[in-house]
C-alpha cells in the first residue's frame, strides 16, 4: 500500500515539474540555501571564527606567491 502511494507521488511530481517557466538550477540553489538556514549551528560557527584564528599560520614576511 505504501509503495503504491509513493509511486503515485513520484508520478505527480514528475508531471508537475515539467513546467517550462521554472529554472531547475534556480530551484536547486534555493533549496541548498534553505538547508543551511535551517541549521543555526553553521551560522554560530561562522560567527565565532575570527581572522586572527583563520590566518594563524600565515607569515606576513613571506611573499604570497611562489615567485622568488
Amino acid at each position: 500500500k505504501k509503495l503504491g502511494n509513493l509511486k503515485l507521488q513520484e508520478e505527480g511530481e514528475a508531471s508537475g515539474s515539467g513546467s517550462p517557466h521554472e529554472d531547475p538550477a534556480q530551484k536547486l540553489t534555493v533549496s541548498h540555501i534553505e538547508g543551511y538556514e535551517c541549521q543555526p549551528i553553521f551560522l554560530n560557527v561562522l560567527e565565532a571564527i575570527e581572522p586572527g584564528v583563520v590566518c594563524a599560520g600565515h607569515d606576513n614576511n613571506q611573499p604570497d606567491s611562489f615567485a622568488a
